[in-house]
Formats: C-alpha cells, structure tokens, sequence
C-alpha cells in the first residue's frame, strides 16, 4: 500500500486515471489502525497532511498512542542532534481514536477535533483499509433489516472519503473480482443506514482506480495470488 501511495504521489509514476498526491497536504484516515503501523510508516515515507487512525478496539488505540508518544520523543531528539539539517520538515502528530464503523457516529470521523458545529465535515483524500473489510466479512451480525453487516460496509466507508478522494483496500479473503463487485457503484444512500443516508449523495459512488500486483501462483491451470489490492476513486 505504501508503494503504491509513493507511485500515486509521483507524476512519472501515477496511473493517468489518477490525480497526483501531495505528500504534504493529502489527508490519511486508516480504517482498523491496529498500532498504527500503517500511518507511522507513512510519515516516515514523507507523508505531511493530517492522518487519523481509527479502531473499534480501545486497547488498540491506546497502544497506538503510546507508540505515537514514543515516536514524538524519538523524533525531539532526533531534531535535537540534527539542528543543522534545514531539509527535515516537521511531522505532524498522527491522531488515533476509538470508533466503529459499522455503528460509530461519523462526527468522531469527519470533524474529528472542531469544536464548531456549524462546520462542514472534512471527508478525507485517502482512506486505508488493511484487512478491516475481511474481519467485518467474517462476522455474522445482521442489521435490522436483515442485511449481513458487510452489506453495508461499503455505504458506510462511502461519506468518508471527498469526492475525487481515494479508497485503497487490501483483502486476504476476496479476489479482485469480488471486492469491484462489492464496492464499484456502492451508494451511500441504502437501507438501514441513515447516517450515511445524510452524508452522501444519491449520484456518489465507488469507480476502479488501480490496483498492486502480487507475486501470483497456479493450481489445477487457475492462476491467482493470496492477497488483493483494488484502488476505488469516488465519483
């Protein structure tokens, strides 16, 4: 995934159905943050805009801080001993919050730290999920309309991202195939979903952006690889 923002960020190397990333303005949420790996890793590639990591798991987002607070301390001196370096730009703090996706209220999300109520909220330029899909896949939790939750993921991720904006999702349990069948044409607007209902409209949806390749195997003359990564662009 880190790769492949790098390629995206690099006019030589961006798909043409692609808007060239600004390291130092796009903004990151990560969907299932864990410890927030993904988004540390991003800063140190050089990833300068504002990034939230997001996890329903309390002791995830606790680990994820403190080895935010670590890293900040790690960085202090770092800075210190390299006062003559004038080409390091700050890196901003990674925030990292408990929230749900399938049930979490989207103002932790979407206006995050403004207090101002009358503020528009702020979907995101790039939102990361890393497995986050596949553990809602495998649960067996129903909405009250009778839909399995992962019917409505993609509604909910949908209002997350701006227009134009990316969704980037690798999935250990779904072919390329299926995942553009679950989320190319995804509407915010569905049954049983009227947060997301208020937030996207009715035209928004989900078009094929890209995707990484991985080292790919053959069996019984089928060939196919253990892990898929599609990129979606909100249209």
């Amino acid at each position: 995934m880190i790769d492949f923002l790098n390629r995206l960020a690099d006019e030589s190397s961006c798909p043409s159905d692609c808007s060239v990333l600004s390291k130092k303005g796009t903004s990151l949420l990560d969907l299932g943050c864990g410890n927030g790996s993904m988004l540390f890793s991003l800063r140190e590639e050089g990833w300068r805009g504002r990034a939230l990591g997001v996890d329903y798991s309390p002791q995830s987002v606790q680990l994820a801080r403190q080895v935010c607070l670590a890293k900040a301390e790690e960085n202090t001196n770092d800075d210190d001993d390299d006062d003559d370096d004038d080409d390091d730009m700050p890196r901003p703090e990674v925030r990292f919050a408990e929230w749900d996706i399938m049930k979490g209220s989207y103002e932790t999300v979407l206006r995050g730290e403004d207090t101002d109520t009358d503020a528009a909220p702020q979907p995101w330029d790039v939102v990361l999920d890393k497995g986050t899909f596949d553990a809602v896949s495998l649960s067996g939790e129903q909405t009250e309309d009778g839909r399995r939750v992962c019917e409505v993921y993609p509604e909910r991720v949908l209002p997350l991202v701006r227009k134009g904006g990316l969704f980037l999702i690798t999935s250990c349990n779904w072919t390329e195939e299926e995942l553009t069948k679950w989320f190319a044409g995804s509407r915010g607007h569905g049954r049983g979903n009227d947060d997301a209902r208020g937030l996207a409209q009715e035209e928004e949806g989900f078009v094929p952006a890209g995707r990484i390749e991985y080292r790919t195997f053959s069996f019984g003359g089928v060939k196919g690889q253990t892990i898929s990564t599609l990129c979606f662009r909100k249209v």
